[in-house]
């Protein structure tokens, strides 16, 4: 993505978490919660317009990372072309007259969570900042801005992070065969229920 770019943080990694749920060596000054259970999670979104999708797709980006930044990273996630994902659906919908089922389930096993105050900053962003001109804002700071701080270090970080696993499925069907359905009693909850279950289903045999 580009709002994220270099590191603006210096990680020192030392020993493992103590008593923790995993053996790998954990940055300093960064918590390491082991769940006290495998947290799951799974949905079916029904899209049938962009509106739709693109309350889908910024709600996906919202709920999947914390960030820390300047502006909204969902803003950013709805264009025609933006990914393969995005424009098949885009294709699907306007094209095809089609409604997209999509259904995603997620297990949770870490959370890792930062205390920016007591992290050390980067050497190479001490240097940029340390060497920004000084001292009025002007045509050639702001340059020195957007060069070196926004196109080398990005305008948004991660502070806390959830880890585990993820599936998800794609359903395309034409919105005339949905309205069908409904007509013969089966509805839309119903095919979403399948998919949700699954999705479960697929998600335990990829862990």
């Amino acid at each position: 993505m580009e709002e994220f770019r270099r590191p603006i943080f210096k990680l020192i990694y030392n020993s493992s978490s103590q008593g923790s749920c995993t053996s790998k060596l954990i940055p300093d000054h960064v918590d390491l919660d082991c769940l006290p259970s495998t947290l799951t999670s799974a949905q079916t979104d029904q899209i049938d317009s962009l509106q739709q999708l693109k309350v889908t797709t910024s709600t996906g980006i919202d709920v999947s990372v914390s960030a820390q930044g300047w502006g909204s990273l969902s803003a950013l996630s709805f264009s025609y072309g933006y990914s393969n994902h995005t424009t098949h659906m885009i294709d699907n919908i306007v094209k095809q007259s089609s409604t997209m089922f999509f259904s995603l389930a997620k297990v949770s096993y870490v959370k890792l969570s930062m205390f920016e105050l007591t992290l050390s900053l980067s050497d190479k962003f001490i240097y940029v900042i340390e060497n920004m001109p000084c001292c009025t804002y002007n045509s050639s700071v702001q340059r020195y801005v957007y060069d070196f701080i926004i196109d080398y270090f990005g305008y948004a970080y991660i502070y806390e992070i959830m880890l585990g696993g993820i599936a998800q499925d794609l359903m395309s069907v034409r919105t005339r065969d949905v309205t069908q359905l409904e007509s013969e009693t089966i509805k839309k909850s119903s095919i979403k229920g399948i998919y949700r279950h699954w999705g479960l289903i697929f998600l335990i045999v990829l862990q």
